[in-house]
């Protein structure tokens, strides 16, 4: 058991001298750097964080009961009164972060007997925001304040697929009547700009299933088509121009053509430096546990960057105690597959814990149990490992208390725990 601080300190040091880039590592040149590389991002679902407007709790598919429904937050309540002491942006911004990624915020497909799109990933109308978050004026309120605090706002978009509207006869694709115009832009609602191979545990495709398929039932694009790239540059775009966002993370980055981020991503570039953003960073979600695989994306699908998906494994089985030192520095050593003239290792955004696999206290747990005091000190120790070595770090809402991870839910009653070290922030 970890008992004293001191125990901490040993092993963040004893890590450092493990690592490869503690003292061997040449320094990266500023030209490779995403223009996020100096910031410390603070990720947030907004319908888990704080109910501003109780008067869209009134809309389908609110249930604070139920982890699988709304539960109330909204951008009103991130905003807060952008204040100090209040619980919105100016409490992030107090913490130490200088940027928030949220959730997507574009409306959703209406809720189903056993769930809802309260996560943001069962997008159909890309052009505004869902009125269970709020409107597009409560967007604009929202931005105005990170601007004030001089906070960047990252948004999370899909460009892989849709909410499940096409169905099936046999393996004809069609689109039920009620719903022929429901997705915007209209685009989205022509059969032609989808895959309809069906689920990509079994599609009907020539191709490799998992650009081709359904992803788990949602509406695969047809993200080869200029039609859909350039469709997607257009409204993703509008999103730089009216909210300022610096940033995008980009959804099911693994599932799209190989060639899409070639195609689309310097159309966004273009848009974001013609919105007064010179240094807009592109990061995409590619589940892949080894450097060797998760290079690829980087180095030759031409993603800007990355999630570290392979540092989060290799830090909290350290943190957890089921790795060794040798371990650790071993899985540092893989960093040069991601440099390049344009790339390194230093871009890659790393986090301990998300939406998808539960916070950083659950998963540290479910590693080897722990009693309270050391499960305290290992989650101390997860973090300072994502702060001291290379990448952009991510702090998932709720770890600064460390929250469960049943409730999905920030509370204010909870005493921060840590607070994060402040890095120097890029200008966008």
């Amino acid at each position: 058991m970890i008992k004293r601080k001191s125990a901490l300190a040993f092993l963040i040091i004893l890590f450092l001298s493990a690592t490869s880039f503690s003292s061997a590592a040449p320094s990266v040149k500023t030209s490779t750097r995403v223009g996020l590389s100096s910031d410390l991002i603070y990720f947030v679902m907004p319908d888990r964080y704080k109910d501003g407007n109780t008067a869209n709790d009134k809309l389908d598919g609110f249930d604070p009961t139920s982890t699988a429904f709304w539960h109330g937050g909204d951008l009103k309540g991130l905003t807060g009164n952008c204040s100090p002491g209040d619980e919105g942006l100016a409490r992030i911004k107090a913490m130490g972060f200088t940027a928030v990624w949220v959730t997507p915020l574009v409306t959703q497909a209406e809720s189903t007997a056993i769930s809802s799109g309260y996560h943001g990933y069962w997008g159909v109308d890309f052009l505004n925001v869902d009125p269970h978050l709020g409107t597009n004026a409560d967007l604009v309120a929202f931005s105005a304040c990170a601007k004030k605090l001089k906070l960047k706002l990252i948004l999370d978009i899909v460009t892989n697929h849709t909410a499940d509207i096409i169905q099936y006869n046999g393996t004809d694709a069609y689109i039920p009547i009620d719903w022929a115009k429901l997705k915007n832009p209209s685009w989205l609602n022509d059969l032609s700009n989808y895959h309809n191979a069906g689920d990509m545990k079994g599609c009907r495709s020539a191709g490799d299933c998992t650009t081709f398929g359904d992803f788990y039932g949602l509406d695969d694009l047809a993200t080869e088509k200029p039609v859909v790239y350039k469709g997607w540059a257009d409204v993703y775009g509008q999103w730089i121009e009216k909210y300022g966002f610096s940033g995008f993370r980009v959804d099911t980055a693994k599932h799209v053509d190989t060639e899409f981020f070639k195609h689309w991503q310097p159309l966004i570039l273009q848009k974001s430096k013609s919105a007064g953003i010179s240094n807009f960073t592109i990061f995409g979600e590619v589940s892949e546990s080894t450097a060797f695989n998760l290079m690829t994306y980087v180095r030759e699908n031409k993603i800007q960057t990355v999630l570290d998906f392979p540092f989060q494994t290799n830090a909290t089985d350290f943190a957890a105690g089921i790795s060794t030192p040798a371990d650790l520095s071993s899985f540092f050593l893989y960093d040069d597959y991601y440099t390049s003239p344009i790339s390194s290792a230093s871009n890659l955004v790393t986090f301990l814990g998300n939406h998808d696999m539960g916070r950083v206290g659950f998963i540290l747990n479910t590693k080897k149990i722990q009693t309270p005091s050391e499960l305290l000190a290992r989650d101390k120790l997860a973090h300072a490992l994502m702060y001291f070595s290379r990448g952009i770090p991510t702090v998932y809402y709720g770890d600064e208390g460390l929250e469960d991870r049943a409730s999905y839910r920030w509370k204010s009653s909870r005493k921060r725990k840590f607070l994060c070290p402040r890095r120097k922030q890029s200008s966008s």
